[in-house]
């Protein structure tokens, strides 16, 4: 029920408030006074279309605002399903803004016109000569039969039903997209993935291998000056070994003449030991310098390898490989695989559209139930009325796809 009408610069209007009680509220006046202008308000405030000469400032925006008690409209799974919060007193404002935009709220959430005219048509009848709303909308006249089958509940459940159906419709829908999609994809797909595969890429593989490959490259230049270490150290006249064992002896002989002589030759000793240790590691080092060319060719070739994949597919390391290679991997998965999964998909419609249809026939055949009792109904009031020929008939057909009713 409308409790409020509030209009601010709107036509003749500067600004008005009229609040309307629970009993029969009537405006009447002359021509031109001012009747169908609070129509037309209350018409921009339910999803009409609104322009400039609408203001009657045009510098100014025009706001309109209504206020509706629902608590008994049944209006509750209609704000759910636009994400509005439910007010028992509901208020819809208009906004049109001097530029020509409109905004339009309910309970202070963003709308757009359309939704609107669709709560337009739960609020308010307007009738004129030769002229009803309601009575021929086909959702009003549902609305009838099921308030007198009193199965509100089986209803709310088909609809529940209904939003489930299409939704799975939905995704079985993308789902055949995506398998062709991927289908188109999966012979280059298989191509790259096994490419990848072949090569055996590890993680590390290629900082070692290029640490080895400048090794080699520089192999004489290594051997030339290991060759020297190793000569100098034992070289008979100056060689490094004999330095040090001579300085070990002189050290030696004074180390039990004092505390601080005997530290020095600890602390020598392990030099000396470390020494040893480096000129062994050297020599076995300089033993095995000798390479195969065929090896550095090798090498090469499983860099060049690593590096073709990586400009290939535009990417920085093998890491980066070897994640391409698990999600090539997962979409050869995905096509192979999609048959099950659209096969099961399937039967999940299935199984719903057959649970719609039994609750679609039950809503059916209740409605089937109360129509001999409505007519009857009807035709005594159009009796009433001065019509005792009158006779009132409603068909229901059955169709062959699922409605929202």
């Amino acid at each position: 029920m409308l409790t409020s009408l509030t209009i601010h610069n709107y036509a003749l209007i500067e600004e008005l408030h009229v609040d309307f009680t629970d009993g029969l509220t009537m405006i009447t006046g002359e021509t031109g006074a001012g009747k169908s202008i609070l129509l037309g308000a209350l018409g921009l405030v339910l999803g009409n279309r609104a322009d400039l000469n609408s203001l009657k400032d045009q510098s100014k925006k025009c706001v309109i605002e209504a206020v509706f008690k629902i608590d008994n409209y049944n209006l509750t799974s209609f704000f759910e399903e636009e994400n509005i919060d439910f007010e028992v007193d509901t208020i819809i404002r208009r906004e049109i803004l001097p530029g020509g935009k409109s905004r339009a709220f309910i309970n202070d959430t963003p709308v757009n016109l359309s939704v609107l005219a669709i709560l337009n048509s739960y609020l308010i009848d307007v009738h004129s000569q030769n002229q009803t709303t309601a009575i021929i909308q086909t959702a009003f006249q549902f609305e009838i039969l099921d308030a007198l089958a009193n199965h509100k509940p089986k209803v709310e459940s088909y609809k529940r039903g209904l939003a489930l159906f299409k939704n799975l419709q939905k995704e079985f829908s993308e789902l055949l997209n995506q398998q062709h999609k991927a289908n188109e994809q999966h012979d280059y797909n298989s191509f790259l993935y096994n490419e990848l595969k072949i090569a055996n890429l590890k993680e590390t593989e290629q900082e070692e291998l290029e640490a080895l490959l400048e090794k080699l490259n520089h192999i004489e230049v290594i051997k030339q000056n290991l060759g020297d270490a190793i000569q100098l150290s034992e070289n008979e006249e100056i060689g490094i070994d004999n330095l040090l064992k001579k300085f070990k002896i002189n050290i030696q002989r004074v180390s039990t003449f004092a505390k601080d002589y005997e530290n020095i030759y600890n602390r020598f000793e392990s030099i000396f030991i470390e020494y040893q240790d480096i000129i062994s590691e050297l020599e076995k080092a300089f033993e095995k310098l000798d390479v195969d060319p065929s090896e550095i060719e090798n090498l090469n070739q499983r860099l060049q390898l690593i590096y073709s994949l990586q400009k290939k597919h535009h990417l920085n390391s093998i890491s980066d490989l070897l994640v391409l290679q698990e999600e090539l991997a997962e979409k050869i998965k995905i096509v192979e695989n999609a048959s099950e999964v659209i096969k099961e998909k399937e039967l999940e419609i299935k199984k719903v559209e057959v649970q719609l249809n039994q609750l679609a026939t039950e809503i059916h055949q209740k409605r089937l139930k109360v129509i001999p009792d409505l007519t009857s109904q009807l035709e005594y009031i159009l009796k009433q009325l001065g019509m005792p020929n009158a006779q009132f008939k409603i068909v229901l057909n059955l169709i062959d796809t699922f409605s929202s009713n």
